[in-house]
């Protein structure tokens, strides 16, 4: 059974809703402002949190604003994969991922790895947009109507081989985000903003760069889970729960 919304919730979502892909005409705000507010008074657990609003209106950009089919893949992606873990409060499960894409960066790209140690750039900065909405909010502010072709590649990526689609995303991202080592903290969150957007999901080749590159990328479910086991030990061996 359906609840009550309450006033603070659904005002958010208008917020939201409204700076939501405003360059993108094919997403209505009204639907989108549906399906959130539905979905909020459906699971009580979650509500709605920022970065929820990317996803379902990335289903309504690819359903022609059908709000029954966008609710049905937005509830069924927050279902199947956990997502109800990263907008609960405090986000359990984002600084979890934070973790892994770190370890994961250390192990695949070490240069890269340490330079953004000694720069100070950690995926807290970073890759909350890219995995909170898989990828999605990079279509915020991108000019044109056509869906870019890496963002479709990556959420096929993501719906055929769970979480480990979109960390070598993640990971094919930094390397193409990080081409020198010369860069200064300022100019490097300046290309994991604007060059992502801009260069990366603009660009249709990069997308097919990206499906040959990910069979050679080696990143295994139980390679995530060790590194989620390993996450909690940290958390545990800190006092926290």
């Amino acid at each position: 059974m359906e609840s009550e919304l309450p006033v603070e919730t659904s005002e958010l979502i208008r917020l939201d809703a409204r700076r939501t892909f405003p360059g993108q005409r094919c997403v209505r705000l009204d639907s989108l402002v549906a399906v959130l507010q539905y979905y909020a008074r459906e699971n009580e657990a979650v509500r709605y949190c920022q970065g929820m609003n990317f996803i379902a209106g990335f289903f309504l950009y690819l359903t022609n604003n059908s709000e029954s089919l966008a609710l049905a893949c937005f509830r069924a992606v927050i279902s199947k994969f956990g997502l109800e873990n990263i907008f609960v409060d405090n986000l359990p499960l984002l600084f979890e991922m934070f973790y892994k894409l770190r370890r994961l960066t250390s192990r695949h790209h070490p240069d890269l790895a340490e330079w953004l140690d000694e720069v100070g750039i950690n995926p807290n900065y970073y890759a909350s947009p890219w995995l909170m909405t898989i990828f999605t909010a990079s279509l915020n502010g991108m000019k044109g109507e056509p869906t870019p072709e890496m963002l479709l590649a990556i959420w096929d990526a993501f719906l055929l081989y769970g979480w480990k689609g979109v960390f070598k995303a993640s990971l094919y991202a930094i390397r193409k985000l990080c081409p020198s080592l010369e860069m200064d903290f300022d100019h490097t969150l300046l290309a994991f903003s604007s060059v992502m957007k801009d260069q990366i999901l603009a660009d249709a080749g990069m997308a097919v760069e990206f499906k040959r590159e990910f069979y050679r990328t080696k990143i295994t479910n139980k390679d995530l889970d060790a590194l989620g086991e390993e996450y909690g030990k940290i958390r545990l061996e800190s006092g926290q729960q």
